[in-house]
């Protein structure tokens, strides 16, 4: 077994100084219709009517077809890219932030000999990473 937060401390490291991949937020992108517009020159036509200004019929007619003749656009999310690497946000995090962002990866390690982890994070093998240190918790 290695300790949790050993785990942490290494898939950190490693996102923080090897990945240099793009990082992107996911923006919600209102949709649109033209139900209002329509609506509008619904009335505008009941008001030309009302007003006797048949003349302004045949244009608000075309403006109502071609409102109708628009298709909706749906609601969406977006990448936007932030111009950082995906180490360089994990980086500025704070550990809480850091932690829940490694919630989000498909990371497993596995002890190895000689006071090592064999690291895994989103498919990419980094092998084993050796841990220098004397009091690791690997020794």
């Amino acid at each position: 077994m290695i300790p949790y937060d050993l785990m942490e401390e290494v898939a950190h490291m490693m996102i923080t100084l090897i990945s240099g991949e793009p990082h992107y937020t996911r923006e919600w992108v209102e949709g649109q219709n033209w139900d209002a517009e329509i609506s509008d020159v619904k009335q505008d036509m009941r008001e030309a009517v009302d007003a006797e200004r048949f003349d302004l019929l045949p244009k608000l007619q075309a403006r109502l077809a071609g409102l109708r003749g628009r298709k909706p656009v749906p609601g969406h999310y977006e990448k936007r890219d932030t111009g950082i690497t995906v180490g360089e946000y994990l980086h500025r995090l704070d550990c809480v932030g850091q932690r829940e962002y490694l919630k989000t990866r498909d990371i497993r390690a596995e002890k190895a000999p000689n006071r090592g982890v064999h690291l895994v994070i989103d498919g990419v093998d980094y092998g084993v990473i050796r841990l220098e240190s004397e009091t690791s918790p690997l020794a």
